[in-house]
């Protein structure tokens, strides 16, 4: 099949439809139509896609410099000089890699832009149902923040439980100020953690006081943490960072249930220090020496 009748097999409205959507695509619209040209005649002159695309010299130079710097067209030295369509797949993914890049920003700034647009609406009585009944899923950094915000309005008890690695990441994001804080306020806190030889460090970081207790059980693994027995958030996240996604719920019903269970794994736990000592002792190398 010559040139000419490849020509003919494309219709105008066929055409256009092309044009547009590499348009969509981020090129101009004389940017699209000199491509769409090469790609239909081949290598080209600068003539023959003048009298392809029906534009004027200046314009078509014009146009063919802007595409060779954005490497979509190359040039052909020779006389007279062409211009040869660079491989459409190539083209078309330099094209939308900037659509994906803003796509990736608009979707890590649409948690933290949702959050805020919850809180101007947070006193209409639909949102207020769903804030203390429903539940809501906190996403990385988002989590966190809820955390520090439900510390902040702790007035009376303070529940955690999770293994204790999971708390390093979040007590290094501010929690653990927020926590302390809640402390010196009077707040009572107890802490149930699945404490490992790895985790010695971060137990010491831990807070400690009249109002708080802090016991060890091995069978504590999802992170979870309620106040006043009327919020709660948790996860079997290992970690909060960077994506991992949180439950929470103002439902008292649902905390109650989660309560009884944190009681039981309290009863059959130990406290840390007792755990401190049997690791300490361990890493010695020399047996654990727990008074009974």
């Amino acid at each position: 099949m010559n040139i000419e009748d490849h020509i003919l097999d494309i219709s105008e409205e066929e055409e256009k439809e092309k044009i547009d959507q590499l348009v969509s695509f981020g090129c101009t619209k004389l940017q699209a139509k000199i491509y769409l040209a090469t790609c239909i005649l081949g290598p080209s002159s600068v003539k023959e896609i003048m009298g392809h695309c029906e534009m004027h010299k200046v314009e078509v130079y014009r146009v063919l410099y802007e595409l060779e710097k954005n490497s979509i067209l190359d040039r052909i030295l020779g006389h007279p000089v062409r211009f040869k369509c660079k491989p459409p797949r190539e083209v078309l993914s330099a094209m939308i890699l900037p659509h994906i890049k803003n796509l990736s920003k608009i979707n890590s700034e649409k948690d933290e832009l949702e959050e805020w647009l919850n809180q101007l609406t947070k006193n209409g009585k639909e949102k207020n149902i769903v804030g203390k009944e429903g539940f809501q899923i906190y996403r990385g950094k988002l989590a966190l923040k809820k955390m520090i915000a439900m510390l902040n309005n702790a007035s009376n008890d303070i529940m955690l439980s999770g293994k204790a690695s999971l708390f390093d990441e979040a007590l290094e994001n501010g929690v653990l100020d927020a926590l302390n804080k809640s402390i010196i306020n009077g707040v009572n806190l107890r802490g149930a953690l699945n404490v490992q030889p790895s985790d010695i460090k971060m137990v010491k970081m831990f807070p400690i006081g009249k109002n708080i207790e802090r016991r060890h059980s091995d069978k504590i693994h999802s992170w979870m943490m309620i106040v006043d027995n009327e919020e709660i958030i948790f996860s079997s996240a290992p970690k909060a960072l960077p994506d991992e996604e949180f439950i929470y719920s103002g439902n008292k019903r649902f905390i109650s249930n989660y309560v009884k269970a944190l009681d039981i794994l309290w009863n059959d736990s130990i406290p840390i220090d007792e755990r401190m000592q049997e690791l300490e002792a361990e890493l010695k190398g020399t047996p654990e020496i727990i008074s009974s």
